[in-house]
């Protein structure tokens, strides 16, 4: 433990999604797996309720030129609380660091951050944020209301009250 909350390691290499990134040579590479062998997540610690430590090391040959890190932030039971995303453009070969990070709004008293996994493909990454502005897109209004602005409250329409 260390500042309340546990380490999570990420020694194994991560499932990627699709994309691929230039070595020094110009040539691109052709196994999808490449970046996930070598961009690896050591640890993750919380903290305070709204920010997290992430230590990373760009261990491929080659800058990448994105990465998303897909992570999941849990309770002191272990219950899921949600997830995010942190992207990464450019990282040049050799590079370790340590980054700060914010957590999500609804993710505010979480106790641990934990690595789902690493991909290459922004579409995958931000799939979830994607799906719900469809959902979102998609929904009718009941007539004689006007819809919800995300600014305040649904107001009814009635054709008696004078504007």
């Amino acid at each position: 433990m260390v500042c309340g909350a546990a380490l999570f390691a990420a020694d194994n290499p991560a499932t990627v999604g699709g994309g691929t990134s230039k070595p020094a040579s110009g040539k691109k590479l052709s196994s999808k797996t490449d970046v996930g062998q070598c961009f690896k997540i050591h640890r993750m610690l919380r903290a305070d309720e709204a920010h997290y430590w992430a230590e990373w090391t760009n261990a491929c040959p080659f800058t990448i030129e994105a990465v998303y890190v897909l992570v999941g932030f849990a309770d002191h039971s272990k219950k899921e609380l949600g997830n995010g995303v942190w992207p990464m453009y450019f990282i040049q070969p050799g590079v370790h660091r340590v980054t700060r990070f914010s957590a999500p709004a609804g993710v505010a008293d979480f106790a641990t951050v934990h690595l789902h996994r690493i991909t290459t493909d922004s579409a995958d990454a931000f799939k979830e944020d994607r799906i719900a502005v469809e959902l979102v897109e998609r929904q009718t209004v009941p007539p004689g209301t006007i819809g919800d602005t995300a600014i305040g409250r649904v107001i009814p329409y009635d054709p008696n009250t004078k504007y």
